[in-house]
């Protein structure tokens, strides 16, 4: 991983959608909320949820 600082006007959008998440999820158990994976057609990748509130409104149909 390398770690570039810019101002955001210098960026190109290019570079910023190649780019990977930078946040890892973590798993507890007993913690209370219920993080997971979601396959995305949009993307055709895995996108990551904490809760179960931001699964469902992942699978939200966006038009």
């Amino acid at each position: 991983m390398v770690e570039v600082d810019a101002h955001l006007a210098a960026v190109e959008a290019s570079a910023v959608a190649a780019g990977s998440p930078v946040r890892e999820f973590s798993w507890h158990p007993r913690r209370g909320n219920y993080p997971g994976w979601l396959w995305t057609a949009t993307t055709g990748t895995l996108v990551g949820y904490e809760s179960l509130l931001e699964r469902v409104c992942g699978r939200l149909p966006r038009f």
